[in-house]
C-alpha cells in the first residue's frame, strides 16, 4: 500500500506527466483493493485521494500556456483564458488533476469488485463443502444404523431364547449361542470394512452392495434367527434398477424387519415388491403391535428410512393398520419402461417368416 501511494504522490506532484504516468499507479491500487482486506482498501484510497488533492497545490496548469509553448505547442482559443491567477491554491487543478481521480476511483472499484466475487465464491464453495460434509454424515449415520441396527436385534432375540432354555433345552440354548457368534463375526467383519473404507484416502475397493435380489436370503435369514415368518412377494416385470434405487430398497426392507423383530412382536410379515411403470413400491406389513412407539423403538429407523425415500424423490409413510398390525410403504421412483413397437415386432415377424421361405426354396 506504500508503495502504492508514493507513486500517487510522484504523480500527483510532479508538473508535466500525462494521464500515462498515472495508470501503474492506479492499476496498483486496484490490486491493492483487489487483494488487500476492505478496510485496508478503504484507507488506501482514502490517502490516495488525500495525495491527489494535496498535489495540486502549487502545481502548474497542464494547460499553461507557458508549458505548452516550451513544447511547442499551439496555443487554442485565448492564451488569457488558459493561465491560472499565480497563487491560486488549486492552480493545478486542471482538466489533468480532474481526469486522474476518476481514473483512480475507477480502479479501486474494479478492484474492490474482484474482491468482492473472490470472497462471494469462497463463501459460497465453504457453505457447499459444509452441506455435503453434513450430508455424507447422515449417510454414513444410516448406514452404520442400518448394518449395526439389524443384527443387534437378532442377537437380543437369540439371547433371550437361550436365557430361557438353557436349562431346560440345553441343545436350543447352544444353537441360540452359535446365531450370536454368526452374526456378531459378520457384523464385526462389515463395520470393519466400513471404518477402513472412512480412514482411508485413496477409493475404497469395490465391492457389491446389497440389493433386491438379496431379499429372500435377508428374509430367510432373519426368518430362521428370529422364528418371525415372512414372506417375499414380487409383482410387475422384474428388472434391474439403479445401485442407489437397489441399495435404498434393501435398506428400508432390512430396517423394517428389525423394527418387526425388535419391537413388534410380530408373528408373520409380508414383503411387497412391485415393479411399477415410473416406480418402485415397497410394502412391509405385520400382525404386530401396530404403534409407531414400537416400531420406532425410540431410535433412528423410521426417521432413516424417510430420509433415504426423500433423497431419491420417493414417498414414505409407515403407520399402524386398523385391526392390528403396522405397515410401510415406500414408493422410489425409476425409469418408466418404454414399451414395445407392436409394429416393430410385426416387421421383425415378417423378415423372420421371409427368411424361412427363402430357406425353404433353397432346399
Amino acid at each position: 500500500m506504500l508503495c502504492v501511494d508514493a507513486a500517487l504522490l510522484f504523480v500527483t506532484v510532479t508538473p508535466g506527466l500525462t494521464i500515462a504516468a498515472v495508470v501503474p499507479a492506479a492499476a496498483a491500487l486496484g490490486t491493492a483493493a483487489a487483494t488487500r482486506p476492505r478496510r485496508t482498501a478503504v484507507t488506501a484510497l482514502a490517502i490516495t485521494v488525500l495525495l491527489l488533492v494535496l498535489g495540486q497545490f502549487g502545481a502548474p496548469a497542464p494547460l499553461d500556456p507557458t508549458l505548452l509553448d516550451q513544447h511547442g505547442m499551439p496555443l487554442p482559443g485565448d492564451p488569457a483564458l488558459l493561465a491560472q491567477p499565480d497563487g491560486y491554491p488549486f492552480g493545478g487543478a486542471t482538466l489533468l488533476s480532474q481526469i486522474q481521480l476518476p481514473i483512480v476511483v475507477a480502479a479501486w472499484l474494479i478492484g474492490d469488485s474482484v474482491r468482492r466475487g473472490r470472497e462471494s465464491a469462497a463463501q459460497e464453495q465453504a457453505r457447499a463443502t459444509e452441506q455435503a460434509l453434513a450430508e455424507e454424515r447422515l449417510r454414513i449415520a444410516r448406514e452404520l444404523h442400518d448394518l449395526v441396527a439389524h443384527s443387534i436385534g437378532i442377537i437380543a432375540i437369540q439371547a433371550g431364547v437361550g436365557s430361557r432354555v438353557i436349562d431346560r433345552q440345553p441343545g436350543q440354548a447352544r444353537e441360540a449361542l452359535q446365531a450370536i457368534e454368526a452374526t456378531s463375526r459378520e457384523t464385526l467383519a462389515s463395520l470393519r470394512r466400513t471404518l477402513v473404507a472412512l480412514r482411508r484416502s485413496e477409493p475404497a475397493p469395490l465391492t457389491p452392495t446389497p440389493g433386491l435380489d438379496g431379499l429372500e436370503q435377508l428374509a430367510a435369514a432373519t426368518a430362521s434367527d428370529t422364528g418371525v415368518e415372512i414372506e417375499v412377494v414380487r409383482s410387475g416385470e422384474r428388472r434391474p434398477l439403479p445401485q442407489d434405487i437397489e441399495l435404498a430398497a434393501y435398506r428400508i426392507v432390512q430396517e423394517s424387519l428389525t423394527n418387526v423383530v425388535r419391537h413388534a412382536g410380530a408373528a408373520t410379515c409380508r414383503v411387497a415388491v412391485g415393479y411399477g411403470h415410473g416406480e418402485l413400491a415397497l410394502e412391509i406389513s405385520d400382525d404386530g403391535r401396530g404403534t409407531v412407539a414400537a416400531h420406532s423403538g425410540g431410535g433412528f429407523g423410521i426417521t432413516g428410512m424417510r430420509e433415504r425415500a426423500a433423497l431419491l424423490g420417493g414417498r414414505f409413510e409407515a403407520g399402524p393398520v386398523p385391526g392390528g398390525g403396522f405397515r410401510v410403504a415406500a414408493g422410489l421412483p425409476v425409469e418408466p419402461v418404454e414399451p414395445a413397437d407392436p409394429r416393430g415386432q410385426e416387421d421383425e415377424d415378417k423378415d423372420e417368416g421371409e427368411d424361412d421361405h427363402v430357406q425353404e426354396g433353397k432346399r
